[in-house]
């Protein structure tokens, strides 16, 4: 083959080589273009979720004469985690609903009339308490929730906002797990009044500019 050959083909690899990276590059650009693009509206989409539930937070307390401001005696109190149910039963009748955000783990009916009965984890657990709800409802909560959560696989793992009396709280015990890390956990017995879907994950009063 002669020089003149080889330089052409040089040529093509090189123009090919320089086309393929081009082609590379655009493409990079366009795939972080788009993920920039969703990560900037995924922001807005929560920012504009939060404010609503801001909205509603002030809504809540405004309507049921509810506060929050059990989880700030619980942790006054100077114990991380207590260890008796009269501890938390103290924070939580207090005469008026109290405000409590987590995930509605279940809709359950109970006694002969069928009465619903919803059951939230509390997200304040997560960090030092494990607390649990169980609230008597009326049928129109109960059924505004199962609308809400219907057809949504991540439905547990989304908070919700409620307003609730809670009328007496007790320590269930549970066989350690196989890492033998402590099951037991506090359940709160009241009533449901009013629990409004965020659509959030993980959120707690703080995300909401509660102190």
């Amino acid at each position: 083959m002669s020089i003149r050959k080889w330089f052409r083909v040089d040529v093509i690899i090189f123009v090919c080589f320089i086309a393929t990276v081009g082609w590379g590059i655009t493409v990079w650009y366009n795939n972080h273009r788009k993920e920039v693009e969703h990560d900037a509206a995924y922001r807005a989409k929560t920012l504009a979720k939060t404010e609503q539930a801001k909205a509603n937070l002030a809504r809540l307390k405004n309507t049921w004469n509810a506060d929050e401001s059990w989880e700030h005696e619980i942790s006054a109190s100077g114990a991380v985690a207590p260890n008796y149910s009269l501890e938390i039963e103290h924070a939580l009748v207090v005469g008026h609903p109290v405000i409590v955000v987590g995930t509605i783990k279940d809709v359950e009916t109970s006694g002969a009339d069928g009465v619903p009965v919803v059951m939230i984890e509390n997200h304040y657990s997560k960090n030092e308490l494990n607390l649990r709800f169980s609230l008597v409802a009326t049928p129109d909560v109960a059924n505004a929730i199962l609308a809400t959560t219907h057809n949504d696989p991540l439905a547990d793992v989304k908070s919700f906002i409620s307003a609730a009396s809670i009328q007496r709280v007790e320590k269930i015990q549970q066989p350690p797990d196989k890492e033998g890390n402590d099951q037991d956990y506090f359940l709160a017995h009241g009533t449901l009044h009013e629990a409004y879907a965020t659509q959030l994950f993980e959120i707690n009063p703080k995300d909401l500019g509660e102190n």
